[in-house]
């Protein structure tokens, strides 16, 4: 008897690690196959998460270093 496997949401929670690989992935592989403007803008989109990571990160460091010297 066969199952039958559903979305990718079925099996990965978008709330888990596997779930935000996976939905990661598909957004790199849309943004793949689009041209022009949208593929621009989709990849603006896709850079701002870790960007934004990195940016907090530094102003942790910096304060961190601030903190340690004062």
């Amino acid at each position: 008897m066969s199952r039958s496997q559903g979305g990718w949401e079925l099996q990965h929670s978008p709330y888990t690690v596997e779930g935000r690989i996976e939905g990661a992935r598909r957004f790199a592989l849309a943004a793949k196959s689009q041209t022009g403007w949208r593929r621009r803008v989709l990849i603006t989109l896709g850079l701002l998460f870790p960007v934004g990571i990195a940016f907090g990160l530094g102003i942790m460091l910096v304060t961190a270093v601030v903190d340690w010297i004062l």
